[in-house]
């Protein structure tokens, strides 16, 4: 259980893991350093303390609304489809956009028998994609990673997931004539315009229930400023912008309305 460390934390502990807190690792999850003699390590967003039988133990801290890097930084360095704010509530809030017609290339992410969507599953489908920019196409053609990686997730009711689909954006000089996937797991589809509403979030946190926690925070928004009826009648969807070893993340959370998609042949 997380909660059986049996170590003391005195004063100089304590002035060691805040330390740590403003020195934390970039995207090395698996990787530990040592702070002092007081058997703790760094892991990600969480504290790793060892226990006197020498397994290590995860702390997870509080599921928190870190600082994100802003949208406009992001599409500066790594090409985004086109998108226009329409509303906005404030930093770390209810955001409105609307993101303009474009082909994205596709694959669908296996969902378990308890209605949600496992890592191994969202990793299993993002290497799919990979690959297909990575060149296994019908062209063998390298496309550029661009940003952000969709996951929409399809409702059996508000709280099961009866499928989920992850898109890559391709990129403006392949939009016009994208290559062929090779397999059927794989596809191409155009999404119409889109409006977004979204909220966003940073850290590397991997905590449970942080996703869920800021979807409940968005419908409640949403809700409160009348755009939103029923959540069934919109698509959540998980954003993710940046890697994980990026310094400041961007992540958000977002219902889309008035999608209009077209699979290619």
């Amino acid at each position: 259980d997380d909660d059986d460390d049996d170590d003391d934390h005195d004063d100089d502990g304590m002035k060691r893991k805040r330390r740590a807190l403003h020195h934390r690792e970039r995207g090395h999850e698996g990787h530990r350093h040592h702070h002092g003699d007081d058997k703790k390590h760094h892991h990600g967003d969480d504290d790793v303390y060892k226990h006197k039988d020498g397994d290590y133990k995860y702390k997870h801290k509080p599921c928190t609304c870190k600082k994100t890097e802003p949208l406009d930084s992001i599409c500066s360095h790594t090409e985004c489809p086109s998108y226009k704010i329409l509303d906005t509530d404030g930093a770390c809030g209810f955001q409105k956009k609307e993101i303009s017609s474009a082909n994205w290339v596709s694959t669908r992410v296996s969902v378990g028998d308890d209605g949600d969507i496992t890592e191994d599953a969202a990793n299993k489908a993002f290497m799919r994609l990979f690959a297909y920019i990575d060149g296994y196409n019908s062209d063998s053609l390298k496309i550029a990673m661009t940003s952000p990686v969709l996951t929409r997730m399809f409702m059996k009711n508000k709280e099961e997931i009866n499928g989920a689909v992850m898109s890559f954006y391709l990129p403006e000089i392949n939009q016009a004539n994208p290559p062929k996937p090779l397999g059927d797991s794989v596809y191409v589809e155009e999404f119409g315009d889109v409006v977004v509403y979204s909220r966003a979030f940073g850290g590397h946190s991997k905590c449970r229930g942080l996703y869920k926690k800021h979807f409940k925070m968005l419908y409640e928004a949403m809700a409160k400023a009348g755009d939103v009826n029923d959540v069934l009648w919109y698509m959540p969807t998980i954003i993710e912008y940046l890697p994980p070893w990026w310094p400041r993340q961007r992540h958000e959370v977002a219902f889309i309305k008035e999608v209009n998609e077209k699979q290619h042949a």
